[in-house]
């Protein structure tokens, strides 16, 4: 069995503790709350090597789903759609992809590494079932039969 990896990069315009930030920080138990109550929510784990490759500045949000369909209506639809026409107020936009999708086995968390490893593949070849976006998915199947 296989769940999906939402992995999330931001990099803040300032620390959270700033006015600049009160916005965005004023919201995120809410919207985490908010995914938590949908359907085909799994986790919004902690990677075991928290702090190792994103830090400062820089920013990770990771969720575990069971489905593209229900990340994606969670993320484009009600106040989390909102949060993000919101994204610029707070954070920079960032050199390549700011998110990826992928498949990883049940059971198991994605660590900071994994992420960036991802997130540097979907950069340098576009979408694979490797690394992934909304826009050009892969099934649990193509991953597994995909040779990097």
């Amino acid at each position: 069995m296989y769940h999906l990896a939402h992995a999330n990069i931001a990099i803040a315009r300032a620390p959270l503790d700033d006015p600049l930030m009160a916005g965005f920080v004023a919201r995120v138990d809410e919207i985490d709350a908010l995914a938590a109550a949908c359907p085909g929510y799994v986790s919004q784990p902690t990677p075991p090597d928290e702090g190792t490759v994103y830090t400062g500045p820089s920013m990770l949000n990771l969720s575990i789903w069971e489905s593209v369909e229900a990340l994606e209506q969670f993320t484009y639809t009600g106040e989390h759609a909102l949060m993000l026409e919101r994204r610029a107020e707070w954070f920079h936009q960032r050199a390549g992809p700011n998110y990826v999708l992928f498949w990883f086995p049940e059971g198991q968390i994605p660590s900071e590494r994994e992420v960036q490893a991802r997130l540097e593949h979907l950069a340098a070849y576009g979408a694979t079932p490797y690394a992934f976006t909304f826009d050009q998915r892969f099934t649990v199947r193509q991953m597994l039969d995909y040779r990097i």
